[in-house]
This record gives C-alpha cells, sequence and structure tokens, in this order.
C-alpha cells in the first residue's frame, strides 16, 4: 500500500485540476480501478470511464445510504472483511460497531407480492424467509433492527438474514414491498438517525463507506481536499485510518490537501510516503524530517503562520549568524523578505520589518 501526497498552493489550481485528471486517465489506461473523492463544489474529476468512480462533495449526504446498502449487500455475498471495515469506519468516527435500520413503508401482504413476482424461485425463497424473519422480530413491536458490523462477531453471522435483505434492497422497492430503508447509528446514551450525524461525520462515513463499497485489490484512490469539514484529530489521523481500514486491498492513495495536520499525521505514519509540492506548474518531490505544523506550513505552503515558534526561533538563528559573520546583510534580508512577503498576518509583517532594522543595525549600516 503506498500513499503520495499532491499540496498545492493557491495559484496551482488549475496545474492541480489537470495532474489530478492525467493521473486518473493514466491508470485507466493500465486497465486499474480508480476511486475520486472531490471534497469541494469545484469538481475536478471529469474522467467518464467504467473503470472510474467518483464521489462529489454535492452527493455527500444523498449518496450515504446507498453506498452502505451496497457494503452490507456484498457483504450477504460472502465479503465478511467489509463488514469489519464498516465497523472500523463507524469506531474511528466515534460510533459503536452497530448499525441500526428499518425497513419503512413495508407492505402487510409483502410475503404475496413477492410470491406473485417474476422473480426466480430460489430469490423469491430467500426473500420470502428474510421477510418472515424481520416480521416475527421486528415489525409487530415496532422495533429496531440492529446489526453488529465486526467481522470477529458471531452475532452478525447469526444475524445473516438481515444482511440479506440489502442484497435485494433494489427488488424489495422495485416491486413496492418497502418504500426505503431508514439506518441509525449509535453512541453512549444516544442513537442517531444516519443522516442527524454532523456535517464532519457525514463527510467522513460518506467518504469511507463510498470507497468501501467499490474497492478491489490494487485500485487507485485519488482525494481531494479531505480536510474540508474534518476537525483537526481526524485530519492528523486521517492517512493512519485510511491505512488500516484499507490495507488488505494494497490500494495506492494519492491525497491533494492544504492541511499542515494531514501531512504531519502521514510523515509520522511511513517511510513509503512521497509528498509533492506545487511549485512554478510542477509538482516536486519534497524532502523533510520535521513534525512541526508550523515549520511544514512554510516548508509545503509558503505560509508564514502568526506568532509562531518556528518563526521565531528561525530569526534568532539567522540573526546570531549575521552577527557571526556566517551569513552577508543581503542574504539576511533576503531570508526575512521571504518570510514577510509569505505571512498573512499584519502584526506579523512589522515584526519582521523590524527585524531587518536590527539586522542593519549589526552591521553598523
Amino acid at each position: 500500500m503506498s500513499f503520495t501526497g499532491m499540496f498545492q498552493i493557491p495559484n496551482e489550481l488549475l496545474i492541480k485540476k489537470r495532474i489530478e485528471d492525467d493521473i486518473a486517465k493514466r491508470y485507466i489506461a493500465s486497465y486499474t480501478q480508480v476511486i475520486a473523492i472531490a471534497n469541494t463544489i469545484h469538481d475536478k474529476f471529469k474522467v467518464k470511464n467504467k473503470r472510474f468512480f467518483s464521489l462529489k462533495a454535492s452527493e455527500g449526504k444523498s449518496i450515504i445510504r446507498k453506498a452502505l446498502i451496497q457494503c452490507l449487500a456484498m457483504v450477504a455475498r460472502d465479503d465478511m472483511k467489509r463488514l469489519g471495515t464498516i465497523g472500523n469506519t463507524l469506531f474511528y468516527i466515534g460510533y459503536w460497531k452497530l448499525i441500526g435500520f428499518k425497513l419503512r413503508g413495508l407492505k402487510y401482504n409483502a410475503i404475496d407480492i413477492i410470491a406473485q413476482s417474476d422473480l426466480s424461485p430460489q430469490i423469491k425463497e430467500e426473500i420470502t424467509y428474510c421477510l418472515e424473519n424481520y416480521k416475527r422480530q421486528f415489525q409487530y413491536q415496532y422495533s429496531t433492527a440492529r446489526i453488529i458490523v465486526d467481522d470477529r462477531s458471531f452475532q452478525a453471522i447469526k444475524d445473516s438474514y438481515l444482511l440479506t435483505l440489502f442484497k435485494y434492497e433494489s427488488e424489495l422497492r422495485k416491486y413496492k414491498v418497502i418504500s426505503y430503508v431508514d439506518f441509525f447509528l449509535y453512541r453512549e446514551k444516544e442513537t442517531i438517525p444516519l443522516n442527524g450525524a454532523s456535517s464532519g461525520e457525514l463527510t467522513l462515513i460518506s467518504t469511507l463507506l463510498f470507497i468501501t463499497s467499490i474497492i478491489s485489490y490494487d485500485s487507485v484512490i485519488l482525494i481531494d481536499e479531505p480536510e474540508n469539514s474534518l476537525h483537526p484529530k481526524w485530519q492528523m489521523e486521517y492517512v493512519k485510518h485510511m491505512n488500516e481500514l484499507f490495507y488488505l486491498y494494497q490500494p495506492k492513495i494519492i491525497i491533494a490537501t492544504h492541511s499542515p495536520l494531514i501531512i504531519n499525521g502521514a510523515d509520522l505514519l511511513s517511510k513509503t510516503i512521497q509528498i509533492y509540492k506545487g511549485v512554478k506548474g510542477e509538482f516536486k518531490l519534497q524532502v523533510n524530517e520535521t513534525n512541526n505544523v508550523e515549520e511544514i506550513y512554510q516548508d509545503y505552503f509558503d505560509v508564514t503562520t502568526p506568532e509562531n515558534r518556528y518563526l521565531s526561533e528561525l530569526v534568532v538563528q539567522k540573526m546570531n549568524e549575521l552577527a557571526d559573520g556566517g551569513i552577508t546583510l543581503i542574504e539576511f534580508e533576503k531570508t526575512i523578505n521571504e518570510l514577510n512577503s509569505n505571512s498573512y498576518d499584519d502584526k506579523q509583517k512589522e515584526v519582521l520589518d523590524g527585524i531587518i532594522e536590527m539586522g542593519r543595525k549589526i552591521k553598523n549600516v
């Protein structure tokens, strides 16, 4: 499993868009499945191909139910490792490894409708068995069916008939046996409707379930600006959890981000991660050993943050070098002016202007 990071600066947006499209097309041409996640309203992926699957930011809430149903249907088809991925996704965000659901609009004569349909005898038998069990256990008590989403759970296997319902969810809707499936999430003392989660939670759940429902061995995953709506803790752990959730599929994951927290978390994880920075129309491989977020901002994004320790230490170092004759006044002023041009804080700019004057006094200019 490998990660590549593309970290752009503001005037590189069009170039990044072109590169992301080129990457997708190149892998598709080599018969590789490509999964693209666009987390901004400006969808940068314009590829159309049967091996290309994309999730747009605008689809987040509408896609989450569909992705969950598809995941559970695949589990019902003996792909148990996806059950564990669903559970780990929920646990990562702070929920229990448990999903509740209700079949909304379930017809009282559902079994008769299936019997009179043109489905194959085998499918009729499976659906009838599932509906009879569901009605007996849940419909008449108006209770919520629950599935433990943990591939190590015997209870999940025991309740496999519940999973089979999702394998035939489209047929149940086609014949108007049900209207739709309503999902619920759980955490300490809370039952939360799926769409009642926070925007950040929905973004992350949608992304991870969408990938889970599609991914195959050696897939390429392109993710554009995953930090949008994400809590800082989730940004820091983003690459780590992508690795833990999908390592069995050995995908190649390419991330474009503005977030130093994502880069910092990635740097701590693995030496197989490559980080590229947008410079004058090209993305160049970077080598960095820092774990300091402020230094990452400066090194990767050319942005100086206000009131940061890294800046203070760098200025003191350069002033000492100037005083000791290690650098010339011209070199000193060039460094400080670069910091000034990259700063977005007016107060900090004033301080840096003063630093230049101090440097000149050191050299008696």
